[in-house]
């Protein structure tokens, strides 16, 4: 299984929109409420993705496997926005890519740290790349539901 990192392109959103939706309703799942995942997947707009890339200054990257996009990162500034892989595409090294390519994006903007809002899901992933906890569980709220995630942070030198 070959799998290619490439800078995302506006065309590529609705793609990215299913994924981030099927890995937060079924990847996150065992982590959060039912009522969490509704919350947090609903109403997820292919224009806010394409806005992200041409407009928000946010830097995207896919993961393609024979012309599929298996997953997605981004980063703006110093933070981490997302790292996500398709369910289907979980446990071989895509994810470690993606922040990979963020990682980089982010120390070659000349950042010397990194900060991001892991999902509860994604905490040990993360800690296994030199992330470390700065502080305990905060909240991200979607469609008026809370969603707990945990500070994140990275120093590059």
């Amino acid at each position: 299984m070959e799998v290619k990192l490439r800078r995302a392109r506006v065309e590529d959103a609705t793609k990215i929109r299913d994924l981030h939706v099927a890995a937060i309703r079924k990847t996150c799942a065992p982590d959060y409420t039912p009522e969490q995942i509704l919350a947090w997947s609903a109403n997820r707009n292919v224009d806010r993705y394409r806005w992200a890339m041409e407009e928000g200054g946010e830097t995207m990257f896919v993961a393609v496997c024979q012309n599929k996009i298996v997953g997605f990162s981004s980063c703006y500034d110093d933070e981490i926005c997302s790292v996500y892989v398709h369910p289907n595409f979980k446990a071989r090294g895509i994810g470690a890519m993606l922040l990979q390519a963020v990682e980089d994006e982010v120390q070659g903007a000349g950042w010397d740290e990194a900060h991001l809002n892991a999902t509860l899901t994604a905490q040990n992933f993360y800690i296994k790349y030199g992330w470390q906890n700065t502080g305990g569980l905060k909240s991200e709220e979607r469609n008026g539901v809370a969603i707990p995630c945990i500070g994140m942070t990275k120093r590059f030198v």
